[in-house]
């Protein structure tokens, strides 16, 4: 494969990254043993770093949106480099699947199982499982469901589903006993601006005459 100039630049940048010495390791042993490579693959490889920079950057969105977005935007940068358009619109689905295999519900897991690409992506999320970029787990629920029956999927969905349902549940009460904590802190803050306040009043109020004291001064001032 011919590297293009700015791609082999992103290559010395990112060759010490796990994810990539492994997705490199595994082209190399693919070839060992006379199978073919994937363009398309190697490059949503190489250019993953960039991809998820991207996606760092994206805030309020669902992951399919920011995920589609970021994709686009690395592919684009790149279309004029050397990469054949498939090669770069390929690159691109691999990347917009990942956050697909995260919904395990029973049409959503089928739907992707189906999808053109889907062994493409798959072994993308293997390959990040395999550098701690992705969960063990998640890798090991989509290859036992690869290879499940019918009613395997729909009971694995089903139990996926429960177990997603927790979590989100488990991260909402998290979220609002954050909030909450930070009210706690806002009020405490208040109640400290209060205290400092009645402080400075007190210093200043002290630091005026007494009614007596006045009263004293207006009588001197008269007698003169």
């Amino acid at each position: 494969i011919s590297i293009p100039i700015p791609l082999f630049d992103v290559l010395k940048r990112t060759f010490g990254l796990p994810f990539v010495r492994k997705g490199l390791e595994r082209c190399d042993a693919r070839v060992a043993l006379g199978k073919s490579i994937s363009t398309s693959f190697l490059f949503a490889v190489l250019l993953w770093h960039e991809m998820k920079e991207e996606v760092a950057k994206s805030t309020g969105k669902t992951p399919g949106q920011i995920y589609e977005e970021a994709a686009k935007k690395v592919a684009d940068s790149y279309r004029w480099d050397g990469l054949q358009s498939r090669y770069v619109s390929d690159m691109a689905i691999i990347w917009k699947l990942q956050p697909r295999f995260l919904v395990r519900s029973r049409r959503a897991a089928m739907k992707l199982l189906q999808h053109p690409r889907f062994r493409a992506a798959y072994d993308f999320l293997l390959l990040r499982a395999s550098s701690g970029d992705a969960s063990h787990e998640l890798a090991d629920w989509w290859t036992a469901y690869e290879g499940a029956t019918d009613e395997e999927r729909l009971e694995m969905s089903k139990e996926a589903e429960h177990q997603d349902r927790k979590e989100r549940e488990r991260l909402r009460q998290e979220r609002a006993a954050e909030g909450k904590s930070e009210e706690g802190e806002a009020d405490g803050e208040e109640k400290e601006k209060k205290k400092r306040r009645r402080r400075r009043k007190k210093r200043f109020d002290r630091s005026k005459p007494s009614k007596s004291e006045k009263a004293s001064s207006d009588k001197e001032k008269v007698s003169k």
